[in-house]
């Protein structure tokens, strides 16, 4: 795993866990009394449900999240390409003028 993919996945799922965490773990949005229990039970079985589907198509996750991996990294491999097809073409301009040079 690249360190740019790493970095992007973390700055995009760590908020999605941390943020949940803050303002439903101090009980002030959603209580541990009344109707908010209601609301916990309901909020418990779709993480249960989440969790169920994400074991069931976890070949079509990891496809999907390899497709997002392999554009990134096509797009770096066209970007070395296009770097080094120019370093060529200045090196190859380069020893035509020292060629130039010479025969002058």
């Amino acid at each position: 795993m690249r360190l740019r993919f790493f970095t992007v996945t973390m700055l995009i799922t760590r908020p999605l866990g941390i943020i949940p965490t803050c303002y439903l773990g101090s009980g002030t949005l959603i209580p541990y009394s009344g109707w908010g229990l209601i609301v916990w039970g309901i909020l418990i079985s779709l993480m249960v449900v989440l969790i169920v589907l994400s074991w069931k198509y976890q070949d079509r996750i990891e496809q999907f999240t390899s497709k997002i991996s392999e554009k990134m990294s096509k797009k770096e491999k066209i970007k070395q390409q296009s770097t080094e097809s120019k370093t060529i073409k200045q090196n190859d301009l380069i020893d035509n003028d020292k060629k130039d040079i010479q025969e002058n």
